[in-house]
């Protein structure tokens, strides 16, 4: 469809649109298609709808809706066995599901006729991103987001008139009950208009089948041809290719009655997934239904035929199909040579460049090949298209031909349609040749790529590997920093700035407090400006808990992660306290230790997010739930706060590079079963993981009792107090050794980056809790007294 069509779509009043039926049955039609059947001069109303032949698919420009409504484009597969088919981002676009995963009813919004499908079926949403990439012109504004099969397009009677660019869809036909011969005129199915060949067809599978004969003049054989129209070649069936000894598919005349297909299309030998019980002869392609109004009447088993373009035998194509079928490399090249603008030049191309690399050709070959492959690509896609090739060279572990792909696609980057495909190749570019080993390459090709990519996490780690062999660690160090902003790049980050980190001219560039700073506004945050007051004369006596037991790779951290920053601006620490422990789910990190360990099993395992030890909270979403899960935390916290409490804790503590020490003091009565944990907690600890939170904050890291699950609470006239001192690097051996024992039971080994403990940044958390409900009474955080040394 032209733009302009489109645009004038797009603005039509959609309010008296026809709505058709869900799943009208077989027989079943609507008053005028009743009338239509018996010959009644009233004719039925007909959508007659737009498509248009799009790099060889056919594509229907209309809107879908749910709770929302929106503009796109979808495949018309008439054979594929599916209603619709949409990909996520499209569903999640209209609201196709509910948060409980309920669908909710879906609305097609065609030119004169509204679809309804009770629910989508999931689609992979890379094939149609890369075909609106590639075909974006012709597309128009709008992205190819889903697929529209036989499950739907069986309700109706339909017409294929791909010549003039339309697709009718109309009421199904009312069937005929009257033996042949036997009834009035005006009770059978009209007549088909002169030149019209009508067939009987058969159904199965829900596609829609036509018997042809073939062999010697086209009388020999029968099978089924199936109607479709996913592909542009019409499709023969490969064993009837190899059968016949024909593997380029000119098996001579195809009849269908007396219509030679033969003579309008050179089959393609393929596979082909249906079946049919008289043999599967092939499908059609769009080639075919492009010469012809076919017209497909489900109800009377009829397909009628009328020409509408004349036969045209594309002799290109077979000679390509031969070509292919020997693997000719010789004839393939001979036939780029003179079809370079044909449509199959592109496929031809890539099969060519596989076909040489699979029997190891020469450099010189398979720079021919390139050569080929980029010829064929249109002008302005010509970076894209190397982009691509660099891609599939890359996996094949093809280093100088992903070079020789890449600076033929630089020669027209300027023109490309995509301005960041340029500097993607640079990217690549210099990627593969620090690889390589030539660094002066590498660095020129890797800062031509950062002026466009500036927060590409991988060319950031590239730019950072360079300068640290440069013996550059500032600049190494800067660049460490950008690429661990990038879930994909965050780990390897990490470790390359603690090697540069004892190579800094200042080793405080590298404090947790420093980074934050030069990450603040690159990384996704949650703040709010309200602060939790007591109401006037109102005494709090309760500082609470919430223990969040999560995973820096898990992709459900983050949403609970920005909720807990907002818990942070909203509370003070002598009104709630968070603790973290990090588990091993999805996979072992190096913030699990054995207290998080004891504490994930003394909660029931798994993730879970709790207030005082008893109410659950949402233990995991995403970043767009961050408000939701903030009020609902903060209500709950809200109401926790103003319980009070009978006890009362107060701390000292101190902290060194080498330990930390204090004392606990808890005052107010016994409680039956009650436990005192002091717990060593991190305040910030940088770690990035697959959940995009780079900074992980109130990480705890150990006991600071000599049983892990803490000391006994029992109070002498109300009072209990308890001395606690542990070495750090006892802590991070401990942590190490947990890591170890892990690995020998399966779990995959982790490196030691995230075990060391910062002691500017250490807390200390006491815990008063019911050890056998897990109820927390009590909760205090103190913030350490940092000394140079402890004596």
């Amino acid at each position: 469809m032209h733009l302009l069509h489109l645009l004038v779509f797009l603005s039509a009043p959609l309010a008296a649109s026809a709505q058709v039926p869900d799943a009208p049955e077989a027989g079943a039609g609507a008053a005028s298609a009743a009338s239509a059947a018996r010959g009644d001069a009233q004719a039925p109303e007909v959508a007659r709808i737009p498509v248009q032949i799009v790099h060889d698919k056919l594509v229907v420009a209309c809107q879908l809706s749910a709770a929302k409504r929106i503009p796109v484009n979808l495949f018309i597969d008439y054979e594929a066995p599916v209603g619709l088919l949409l990909h996520n981002r499209a569903a999640a676009g209209i609201v196709a599901e509910n948060e409980d995963g309920t669908p909710n009813p879906i609305t097609v919004h065609l030119p004169d006729l509204n679809v309804g499908v009770a629910a989508r079926e999931v689609g992979d949403e890379a094939p149609y991103e890369e075909f609106t990439k590639w075909y974006s012109k012709e597309l128009g504004e709008n992205a190819v987001v889903g697929t529209l099969g036989a499950r739907v397009l069986s309700r109706y009677h339909v017409v294929f008139d791909l010549h003039a660019g339309f697709l009718e869809l109309s009421a199904p036909r009312e069937r005929t009950t009257s033996a042949p011969g036997s009834a009035p005129a005006s009770d059978r199915p009209a007549a088909p208009p002169a030149g019209t060949l009508q067939l009987a067809c058969t159904l199965y599978n829900d596609v829609v089948w036509l018997p042809v004969r073939y062999g010697g003049d086209g009388a020999g054989k029968g099978g089924a041809l199936g109607l479709a129209t996913s592909r542009y070649d019409t499709l023969l069936a490969r064993e009837i290719a190899d059968e016949l000894e024909r593997p380029a598919g000119d098996i001579g005349p195809v009849r269908l009655d007396e219509l030679d297909l033969a003579r309008y299309v050179a089959l393609r030998p393929a596979e082909v997934d249906h079946v049919h019980p008289d043999g599967v002869f092939g499908l059609t392609g769009l080639n075919l239904l492009r010469h012809f109004r076919v017209e497909i009447d489900r109800v009377q088993r009829l397909v009628r035929w009328t020409p509408t373009a004349p036969a045209r035998f594309p002799t290109e194509d077979l000679e390509y199909f031969r070509a292919r079928a020997g693997e000719d490399a010789a004839a393939l090249a001979t036939w780029l040579e003179a079809h370079a603008d044909q449509r199959l030049a592109g496929e031809a191309a890539e099969f060519l460049l596989d076909l040489e690399l699979d029997r190891a050709a020469s450099a010189e070959t398979v720079q021919r090949c390139l050569a080929f492959v980029h010829a064929t690509r249109p002008a302005d896609l010509k970076a894209t298209g190397a982009l691509k090739s660099m891609g599939r060279l890359f996996e094949r572990g093809l280093a100088q031909y992903v070079v020789a792909a890449g600076e033929l696609g630089l020669q027209h980057g300027r023109a490309d349609r995509y301005p960041d495909a340029v500097h993607k190749i640079h990217a690549r570019l210099g990627d593969v040749l620090l690889a390589e080993g030539q660094r002066d390459r590498a660095w020129k090709h890797l800062l031509s790529a950062a002026f466009g990519l500036p927060e590409d996490g991988a060319l950031n780690l590239d730019l950072a590997r360079y300068y640290e062999d440069e013996g550059r660690p500032t600049r190494a160090f800067s660049r460490y920093l950008q690429a661990l902003l990038s879930a994909e790049s965050g780990p390897a980050a990490l470790e390359g700035l603690m090697r540069v980190q004892p190579l800094l001219p200042e080793a405080e560039s590298f404090s947790v407090d420093e980074i934050e700073k030069r990450i603040e506004g690159k990384v996704l945050g949650f703040g709010v400006a309200t602060r939790f007051k007591p109401e006037p004369g109102e005494q709090l006596t309760r500082t609470s808990l919430i223990e969040l037991y999560c995973n820096p790779h898990d992709p459900g951290e983050l949403g609970v992660a920005l909720a807990r920053d907002g818990l942070r601006d909203h509370f003070t620490p002598e009104q709630l306290v968070q603790v973290s422990y990090h588990i091993a789910e999805p996979e072992l990190v190096a913030l699990c230790n054995p207290l998080s360990a004891y504490m994930n099993t003394q909660a029931g395992g798994g993730f879970a997010h709790r207030l005082d030890g008893l109410e659950e909270l949402p233990p995991r979403g995403l970043a767009r739930h961050k408000e939701a899960l903030y009020e609902a935390c903060r209500a709950a916290a809200q109401r926790a706060v103003r319980a009070g409490s009978e006890h009362t804790i107060e701390a000292t503590a101190e902290v060194s590079a080498e330990r930390v020490r204090g004392s606990v003091t808890v005052r107010g009565p016994d409680v039956a079963g009650g436990l005192l944990q002091i717990l060593l907690v991190e305040r910030c600890v940088l770690y990035a993981g697959k959940s995009e939170v780079v900074l992980q904050r109130n990480v705890a890291r150990a006991a600071l009792t000599p049983w892990i699950g803490g000391e006994d609470f029992a109070p002498v006239a109300g009072v209990q107090t308890i001395p606690f001192e542990r070495a750090l690097a006892e802590i991070e051996a401990e942590t190490r050794a947990f890591h170890a024992e892990a690995a020998r039971q399966g779990a995959a080994l982790v490196p030691a980056i995230g075990t060391r403990i910062d002691p500017r940044q250490a807390l200390v958390v006491v815990i008063l809790r019911q050890r056998d409900t897990g109820e927390v009474l009590q909760a205090r955080r103190v913030e350490p007294t940092y000394v140079e040394e402890l004596r």
